[in-house]
């Protein structure tokens, strides 16, 4: 299982993104990959931003619960004053409360390490939001195969299993996420259950595709998003 690697300090920056259409498909060589995933249900849409130095943009606007940015696939930050569009670099993420003139929320200090591929989460902890950063380590699943994992992002769940009918695939706790395993491309029925085994949300006739790379995630309600095509 692997840990959060980052929280939280202030700042801002000039920036903007570009989708990265399939990683699995195109290794990283030499670049850096970012996925938004908002998975706090109590949180209302959310604007994002991100800061490189003193210069700062908005790089996604009115992301709503149970939606990512991208939808498919990865963005490359970059900046006007960075000497390549790499992506790679020490950046400052933070969102805003969308459509309202709130404070931002506390910002997420990330450094993108040259090849790497990152996804944040948005939850809530305590009743406050966080951001909560992951290095993805995963590769393009053989012909016949799909990659899935589980974030479980519920405060206080203590330690929740996922199941895919064929097996147990994850059993994490609060704030871990687990590695990608893979699994037979198909249709399957997810089933999230706490540690006594009692169903706490289920996703129905869920269809993996061939060779495609799946985070599925956990606050009220099971969700999924696809890391690839």
């Amino acid at each position: 299982m692997q840990k959060i690697i980052f929280y939280f300090v202030f700042s801002m920056a000039l920036l903007s993104c570009q989708k990265l259409e399939d990683p699995a498909d195109n290794p990283a060589n030499g670049k850096a990959y970012l996925k938004f995933i908002h998975a706090n249900s109590l949180a209302p849409a959310l604007d994002l931003y991100s800061q490189y130095y003193n210069q700062t943009s908005k790089i996604g606007s009115q992301i709503t619960y149970k939606n990512s940015l991208p939808q498919i696939g990865y963005m490359i930050l970059q900046s006007t004053n960075k000497p390549s569009p790499s992506g790679v670099g020490t950046y400052w993420i933070h969102t805003r409360p969308s459509l309202t003139s709130d404070t931002f929320h506390k910002p997420l200090p990330i450094f993108l390490a040259n090849g790497s591929y990152y996804t944040i989460f948005n939850i809530d902890s305590s009743g406050t939001p966080k951001l909560a950063i992951f290095n993805d380590a995963f590769q393009k699943p053989d012909s016949g195969l799909s990659s899935i994992r589980f974030f479980n992002g519920k405060f206080e769940s203590g330690n929740l299993v996922l199941s895919n009918g064929i097996n147990q695939t994850h059993s994490v706790g609060f704030m871990e996420i687990s590695n990608f395993i893979n699994i037979p491309s198909g249709t399957y029925d997810f089933v999230l259950k706490d540690n006594d085994g009692n169903i706490l949300s289920s996703i129905n006739n869920y269809t993996l595709k061939n060779q495609a790379v799946y985070t599925f995630y956990f606050s009220d309600e099971l969700q999924v998003t696809q890391q690839s095509e």
